[in-house]
């Protein structure tokens, strides 16, 4: 599925406040296509690097003002939400399809 600046347009104007800005985090990411870290029994098998790789994510959505993280992918959005609440970062993490609803 591809995101226009329509349909994101339309998700700004229902989901966010006045002024809301959409930006990639893979524009914020030098290695954007790098998993999560949560990857199955990848997280089990390898916690300390799953939670590294889950940090260098939430790293990034932070130095850029983000304050909304989506994915299509669940269990991407759980690792990332699961981090981030242990943390104590006050992002958000809607599947990309209550967003664009």
């Amino acid at each position: 599925m591809g995101l226009t600046a329509e349909s994101l347009a339309r998700a700004a104007k229902r989901h966010g406040p006045s002024g809301c800005k959409f930006a990639r985090l893979r524009d914020a990411l030098d290695d954007a296509d790098r998993c999560c870290g949560f990857g199955g029994t990848f997280s089990v098998s390898f916690p300390d690097v799953s939670v590294a790789m889950a940090d260098d994510k939430l790293d990034a959505a932070t130095a850029c003002g983000a304050s909304t993280v989506t994915s299509c992918d669940l269990s991407c959005l759980i690792h990332l939400e699961g981090r981030a609440a242990a943390r104590g970062l006050a992002l958000r993490f809607p599947h990309i399809a209550e967003l664009l609803a």
